[in-house]
């Protein structure tokens, strides 16, 4: 399911903004520090992921949330490695993400 998709039917206010290459993705993040987070989908971005993962941290206070269908053992330490906020599985819900953003802004850890 598309993560348009997925918000469609919440009740609250969501804007998703989405980029068709990797240095699109990058500058939007520099232009535009509003975000409330930065999802990216591990199995799909590739190595583009780690790259926009990597920028976002050296660039942005932006909480970065990375999803996947399984995680394994390399995925996980290489996402941990860096500075990823939050792991999701790939049939996260709104409310998951919400309840994780919400811990991490309360704890500053997820």
């Amino acid at each position: 399911m598309g993560i348009k998709r997925m918000f469609e039917n919440i009740e609250m206010p969501v804007r998703i903004v989405g980029a068709g290459t990797l240095d699109a993705a990058i500058s939007q993040l520099r232009k535009n520090r509003n975000y409330t987070a930065l999802l990216i989908d591990w199995d799909e971005a590739g190595k583009n992921g780690v790259e926009l993962a990597c920028a976002a941290k050296e660039d942005t206070e932006i909480p970065v949330v990375v999803f996947q269908n399984k995680w394994d053992r390399d995925d996980l330490r290489r996402a941990l490695q860096l500075g990823v906020d939050i792991l999701l599985p790939a049939s996260f819900s709104p409310h998951d993400l919400f309840t994780e953003l919400q811990t991490l802004k309360e704890t500053g850890e997820s």
